[in-house]
């Protein structure tokens, strides 16, 4: 019965767990991840080409702007090749090739502005991170944590020399209270032997009363009234042996009351010496006489009295020298104590000041960061359609300079020319015929890397007018041209007809390294090469290594499992306290 109440309690706990975790959950928005396994991206390496088809029908050139012909570079029947400049149009008013010149320098300006201020703007941000990781106390080996472990370090060493402080002095507070016990004992009895020697003389208590009545009279016969004042004096000694003295005790630890009972003890030596110089009047005021006080009994007196005398000296002097020992040893040890403590409290209040600056800090710097962020965002978008007009721009030029420059599409022979230099054309005149005599193929250019990738008859796929045909490598020359680069040739079907018309070849192959877009490499604050992965419902960045780069693809060199679950979309903004992570 127990197990089953057990059971139902927590089942319950989970629940109301559950019912706040979906709460909290319902004020996150939705946040969809597109991801891709490594093994899909195996299918997606081509070399990608882009030519010029090319066929055996004749062609005729046209003009496509409205100029006077300057040059004409061939004659009727002469061999043209592709790409061969045939005529030039002039360009005395519009200037095309300044124009071309100034959209590209603009275009450059426009590239070069944009990475400067990209990579500006980068150093910002990543300065304020560092700022802000430094700033952050729960960081190992951050500025703020270290600076915080100084301060601690130093509170514990404070502490640690109060402790060791108290310790040293330990034996030397041990020793002033084994003195301070012995000269209490030694006070005590030499008070007590002052106290019943004279008591003896002057008869203040019971105990010796009616000793020495034979000399009573002879004390105080010149002056009665020192009698009297040395009488009280020793009255008020014995009250104070009783009382104060009773009361001294050096059992304690070590405090004020030190002090105290040492004024105790110093107050007691001032009384001996004021009764001790009293009596030594009283016995000078004294008179001999015949059987009870002689001149003999009075030098004796007088000779005790000097005696316990030069013992308060001797004993006086004693406890004065401890006592300024003692003294002065306390107020160094108070003084080194209190300051000690006044060192741990200032730093424990430094450290809570430098916390609270802390915190002001990273609020701020937080507030910048943000702002650097979306400054970039901005800026990079203000920057990257600047790039996008100086583009269009030049594209622009380049089409209306290239207007100018009538050039051979294919191999072939001049068949008819039907301009003269000097002559003002229009848009779509002919100027000239050209006959193809060349095969139905197309001729695709390879540098030595790429064609330790390809064989004859490897499959190549042309895209034309939304169409794919699957067309054949059937040559591949083994001897580079001037440019370094090897030719193949790709035929394709007799009927073809697109002259003028540029197609992308694409010619698959493979690598033993795993390959994906570039698009999806990134670098992270370290400069180091990363990819965001997904895994347990979190999105986390790998570090990798990189290889050739081929088109749009790269080849990692890092081993990468094929079921590994590779990112395609932007992350970057995701805030787990804001979002939820979906698989779209």
């Amino acid at each position: 019965m127990k197990k089953i109440l057990i059971i139902i309690a927590f089942s319950l706990f989970l629940l109301s767990c559950s019912e706040e975790e979906i709460i909290e959950d319902a004020k996150k928005q939705d946040f969809f991840v597109e991801t891709k396994s490594v093994i899909d991206f195996w299918d997606s390496l081509y070399l990608k080409k882009t030519w010029k088809l090319t066929s055996s029908q004749d062609i005729n050139l046209s003009s496509q702007a409205s100029w006077r012909i300057s040059n004409i570079y061939v004659k009727e029947w002469d061999y043209v090749k592709i790409w061969d400049i045939i005529s030039r149009l002039s360009d005395s008013v519009a200037n095309y090739w300044f124009a071309l010149e100034r959209a590209k320098n603009t275009l450059n300006k426009a590239n070069i502005n944009y990475d400067t201020s990209e990579s500006s703007l980068n150093k910002r941000i990543s300065d304020i991170e560092i700022g802000l990781s430094n700033l952050k106390v729960d960081e190992s080996n951050s500025k703020s944590s270290l600076e915080l472990e100084k301060i601690d370090n130093s509170i514990k060493k404070i502490a640690l020399d109060y402790d060791n402080l108290k310790i040293a002095n330990y034996q030397s507070i041990i020793w002033f209270k084994n003195s301070m016990w012995k000269d209490l004992t030694s006070f005590i009895t030499y008070i007590d032997d002052v106290i019943d020697f004279s008591d003896r003389i002057l008869w203040v208590t019971t105990k010796n009363k009616d000793e020495n009545d034979s000399f009573e009279d002879y004390l105080w016969a010149e002056n009665s009234a020192q009698l009297k004042e040395s009488e009280n004096l020793l009255l008020a000694l014995i009250n104070y042996r009783n009382n104060e003295l009773a009361g001294v005790n050096f059992n304690f630890e070590w405090s004020s009351l030190f002090d105290s009972n040492i004024s105790v003890i110093s107050n007691g030596y001032s009384k001996i010496n004021i009764f001790l110089k009293s009596l030594d009047s009283t016995f000078d005021n004294s008179i001999s006489s015949l059987g009870s006080l002689s001149e003999a009994d009075i030098s004796w007196y007088k000779n005790s009295i000097n005696w316990h005398q030069w013992t308060y000296n001797l004993n006086n002097a004693w406890f004065i020298s401890l006592k300024n020992w003692i003294s002065s040893f306390l107020d160094t040890f108070r003084n080194t104590e209190a300051s000690l403590l006044k060192q741990i409290e200032l730093l424990e209040s430094d450290k809570k000041i430098y916390v609270k600056s802390l915190d002001i800090s990273l609020e701020l710097d937080q507030s910048t960061l943000n702002e650097a962020i979306s400054n970039k965002d901005l800026t990079l978008r203000q920057l990257s359609a600047g790039i996008t007009d100086a583009n269009i721009s030049y594209k622009q030029a380049l089409d209306n300079y290239n207007k100018l420059i009538i050039r051979s599409p294919i191999n072939g022979t001049i068949g008819s020319i039907f301009s003269d230099v000097w002559q003002e054309v229009w848009p779509w005149t002919i100027l000239f015929n050209i006959s193809n005599n060349a095969s139905n193929e197309i001729s695709v250019a390879f540098s030595k890397k790429e064609l330790g990738f390809i064989k004859s008859w490897d499959t190549a796929l042309i895209n034309f007018n939304n169409e794919v045909f699957t067309w054949s490598i059937y040559s591949i020359s083994g001897v580079a041209d001037s440019n370094l680069k090897y030719l193949s040739k790709i035929a394709f079907p007799e009927w073809s007809n697109i002259i003028w018309d540029i197609v992308n070849v694409d010619i698959a192959f493979s690598t033993w390294k795993n390959v994906l877009p570039i698009n999806l490499i990134k670098i992270d604050n370290s400069w180091r090469w990363i990819i965001n992965v997904f895994s347990w419902w979190i999105i986390e960045q790998k570090n990798i290594e990189l290889w050739d780069i081929y088109n749009d693809q790269i080849e990692v060199l890092t081993k990468l499992n094929n079921d590994l679950k590779i990112v395609t979309n932007y992350v970057d903004n995701f805030d787990e306290e804001k979002f939820i992570l979906k698989i779209k």
